[in-house]
């Protein structure tokens, strides 16, 4: 008999208990609802990330030395060396064949070297060399041929290849045209 008496009063505890625990919700404004867990697996709230790093450490940066494609344009802005517009033909008595292309993160003993061909035919007393301190940070290298004002270009095709340290990083062609 104690013992059916205490279950009673166990039952009774729990039931008032759990009477209380929803007053306590209710007056926090909480809904007293009785939902069925989703039998789905349910998306994690995500968390916010942080990274975290070690004081007087850089996040890391690319320094690979770099020269981008190249850009044929008519003239060169004076203020950022870059190139003014994009051409992809020239014609004959166009004053300057030039390639213009984006480099970054060149050491200061860079070379950068620069050929030119015509038709396949190297233009040997054509090619340039830049070599020294080209400057920290991005920036753009152009290299150009000039022709003489009464002596128009040739028709045909006309190619750089850029070389930086030795190792080919750019190539490009670009057609001189007669519009004749």
């Amino acid at each position: 008999m104690t013992r059916l008496v205490t279950r009673r009063r166990n039952a009774l505890w729990s039931i008032v208990a759990a009477a209380g625990l929803l007053l306590d919700l209710s007056a926090c404004g909480g809904d007293t609802k009785l939902a069925v867990p989703d039998q789905q697996q349910s998306t994690p709230t995500p968390r916010p990330q942080f990274q975290t790093s070690v004081p007087g450490t850089a996040s890391p940066v690319n320094t690979t030395p770099t020269i981008g494609e190249v850009t044929w344009t008519t003239a060169i802005a004076p203020a950022t060396q870059g190139p003014v517009d994009g051409v992809t033909n020239y014609v004959v008595d166009a004053p300057s064949i030039i390639a213009v292309m984006p480099a970054a993160n060149l050491p200061p003993d860079a070379e950068v070297e620069a050929r030119w061909s015509y038709n396949s035919t190297s233009l040997d007393d054509f090619a340039t060399s830049l070599a020294g301190d080209l400057g920290p940070g991005d920036r753009w290298i152009n290299v150009r041929l000039d022709r003489a004002p009464e002596v128009p270009w040739p028709a045909g095709v006309y190619q750089v290849t850029v070389s930086l340290d030795g190792a080919l990083v750019q190539e490009a062609s670009i057609e001189v045209i007669d519009p004749e």
